[in-house]
């Protein structure tokens, strides 16, 4: 009896998990596209690094499944998954047509070598894509802070909290990427950083948050 009344508990809990899990796996397929704005001329190769070498966000295993049930439901790419920088080298790079950090913060951390951080910014120099997903821009300066340059800025805190709703707008609506979008402005519900050398001038902006309207100060 005693047995049983332990098992009871962990059976509960174990079912919870699994519908959650089966909830978020719903919702991401949901969220994908029927229908490609664009279509890619060959199935693209994807290197998706989720390690984190400071802050961990609770997301980055949702992340990682998001791009595996797009990469499976729309046929586009084909993922690898690591959470080890050995891959990023010239040699180990040169097979994959993009690389996306899944909230990598400190990323200058976990590439300490020379060697590896030449071999991440000559592959984006090259033409080849690089993604960041939300703190892979906390990391950078000041021990690379060629990176910092690369992604456009560091991380400065985020008045713009997780729950709240924020303004956005369409930056450039001639991008493939935005062809999606039906207006040039609309609200999301997400954390949205602020950043230090950050140069404007530098970026093209696809999306952007709208400060004024958002009501915080910075």
């Amino acid at each position: 009896m005693h047995t049983l009344l332990k098992i009871i508990p962990f059976l509960l809990v174990s079912t919870i998990f699994n519908f959650c899990l089966a909830e978020d796996d719903k919702k991401i397929i949901e969220a994908m596209p029927v229908q490609l704005q664009v279509k890619p001329t060959k199935k693209h190769k994807v290197l998706v690094y989720s390690h984190a070498s400071g802050f961990k966000h609770s997301s980055i295993p949702t992340g990682a499944k998001a791009l595996r049930i797009m990469a499976e439901k729309t046929g586009l790419f084909q993922a690898t998954f690591t959470i080890k920088p050995d891959e990023f080298t010239q040699k180990g790079l040169a097979k994959y047509d993009m690389i996306i950090f899944n909230n990598c913060t400190h990323v200058q951390k976990a590439f300490t070598e020379d060697s590896q951080r030449k071999a991440i910014l000559r592959f984006i120099e090259n033409g080849k894509a690089f993604v960041g997903f939300h703190s892979a821009s906390d990391g950078g300066i000041p021990q690379w802070k060629e990176y910092t340059d690369m992604i456009g800025g560091c991380f400065a805190g985020h008045p713009w909290n997780a729950g709240g709703e924020w303004p956005f707008f369409v930056g450039d609506s001639n991008h493939p990427v935005n062809f999606a979008f039906k207006k040039n402005e609309f609200k999301f519900s997400d954390e949205i950083y602020q950043y230090k050398e950050y140069d404007r001038s530098k970026l093209r902006v696809l999306i952007g948050l709208d400060a004024v309207k958002s009501g915080k100060k910075r």
